[in-house]
């Protein structure tokens, strides 16, 4: 029994971090359900080989941004330390529940270990622990 439960918690605990980076929306003159990702990323892709300086390109929706600004920061993924942070500005207006475009430029030395990942954030100026969210993308250093 204890071993079906732990399957079930695992379930729904990978549901729920779906859930916080996708949204269901429904067009008014259709009723089928559409799952729309709150945040893209285009540039870099998954896997990609950076190196400095690195352009941060994609889009969130308007409510991951606070005052037109949106958190992205450069980890090594081997030992968590941030290589690069830097908060880009939204390309647009922000104050939608619509995507908003986001560019920016991360400038860094390259740690010695090969992976990392661009983390884009929430904005959270509460701090609310349930507001909290954040979009990885995983990357190779050069």
């Amino acid at each position: 029994m204890k071993r079906v439960s732990l399957v079930v918690t695992v379930i729904a605990a990978a549901a729920a971090m779906y859930a916080v980076i996708t949204r269901e929306t429904r067009a008014p003159d259709q009723d089928v359900a559409v799952t729309v990702p709150e945040v893209v990323v285009d540039t870099p892709q998954a896997g990609d080989l950076i190196t400095s300086p690195l352009t941060v390109t994609g889009k969130a929706r308007g409510f991951w941004y606070f005052e037109g600004v949106i958190p992205v920061a450069l980890k090594d993924q081997t030992t968590g330390a941030t290589v690069a942070e830097q908060r880009l500005q939204a390309q647009s207006e922000w104050m939608t529940e619509d995507h908003v475009a986001f560019e920016g430029t991360l400038e860094f030395t390259a740690p010695p270990s090969a992976s990392g990942v661009v983390v884009i954030r929430k904005d959270n100026p509460s701090g609310q622990p349930e507001l909290e969210a954040s979009f990885e993308v995983p990357v190779r250093f050069r």
